[in-house]
């Protein structure tokens, strides 16, 4: 029961004029329970701007490759 008011504590409105001049992370890693979440955080965004980035890079190889320059 703890532990799903801490999570509800995130998605609550801004509490001070203080927080609302936070950043989204600060405010985000500021709630976090603890530090293994913001940790688990950056990676799995880290990881998903790099999937990204090799599915861009992906398609931009296969239409040089194939020639599909008129193909969106």
């Amino acid at each position: 029961m703890a532990e799903s008011k801490k999570i509800t504590d995130f998605f609550k409105p801004f509490s001070s004029e203080e927080e609302k001049k936070e950043s989204d992370s600060a405010r985000f890693l500021k709630r976090t329970p603890s530090l293994m979440g913001s940790i688990t955080m950056m990676i799995s965004h880290s990881v998903q701007t790099n999937l990204q980035r090799i599915f861009i890079f992906h398609w931009m190889a296969q239409k040089a490759v194939f020639g599909w320059w008129r193909i969106t």
